[in-house]
């Protein structure tokens, strides 16, 4: 048991229904694509219900204490959702828990050639998504230092660019702190006090992914009550 919030008898009575939710539509989305086309709206409005369920199995699944590897099941199909789904219209998150949880979950080469092909046809120009593809990438190039969306994520642009690893760690506490009050625009959000039980757990797939990326001593942070030290730590 990860979560500090929730039981694990909530957490399992979570993943049984977002199991529910995921089977019906895979069943349903082949026949819609069948009669309507790959182009239909609501086929792509159908991934991204896919590809949400994914990702919020995929926390609950971390939440609950499951092991990584079961995690990592989940992320070829639910990169395939969100490359099937995602524009840049949609926001920068949901782009960064992709690659975030593709460096945590050491995806493998086919994976990160679908999300390298995927990145250069949407061309987005952003330090953070950069340096953590090139992580996974060697010949992926970091063309500037500006950080697309500041509001957000400016402190991890920062981190980047900071050379000294003790800087490095005090920033990312920083970042830590204060990720789920700066978060508080987000649709998740307070989802612990929700009467629907909508709630899958607090991570900041991110700061981890950073902390892997730089090769920071994050000891210090293996009790942080929103970072997932297990799947930085993660070999499989």
């Amino acid at each position: 048991m990860r979560d500090k919030i929730k039981d694990s008898m909530y957490f399992e009575k979570y993943i049984i229904k977002r199991n529910s939710s995921i089977s019906k539509l895979e069943n349903i989305l082949p026949q819609v694509i069948s009669e309507k086309g790959e182009g239909y709206e609501g086929v792509r409005s159908g991934y991204g219900s896919l590809e949400m369920y994914y990702l919020h199995k995929i926390k609950a699944l971390y939440s609950n204490g499951s092991e990584i590897l079961e995690v990592k099941e989940l992320y070829p199909r639910f990169l395939e959702c969100f490359i099937r789904n995602w524009t840049v219209n949609d926001g920068i998150g949901a782009l960064i828990d992709v690659v975030s949880l593709g460096i945590l979950l050491n995806i493998d080469k086919v994976q990160i050639e679908k999300l390298i092909e995927f990145m250069k046809q949407e061309d987005i120009n952003d330090i953070i998504i950069d340096f953590l593809v090139s992580k996974m990438d060697s010949g992926w190039k970091i063309r500037d230092n500006d950080v697309r969306y500041p509001l957000a994520y400016e402190l991890l642009g920062t981190i980047i660019m900071e050379g000294n690893k003790d800087k490095q760690l005090e920033l990312l506490k920083q970042y830590l702190d204060q990720w789920y009050h700066n978060s508080d625009d987000t649709a998740w959000h307070d989802s612990h006090k929700s009467k629907h039980n909508t709630y899958n757990g607090y991570w900041s797939f991110e700061a981890a992914a950073l902390a892997k990326a730089l090769g920071l001593d994050d000891s210090s942070f293996k009790d942080h009550q929103y970072y997932p030290y297990d799947m930085v730590h993660f070999k499989g």
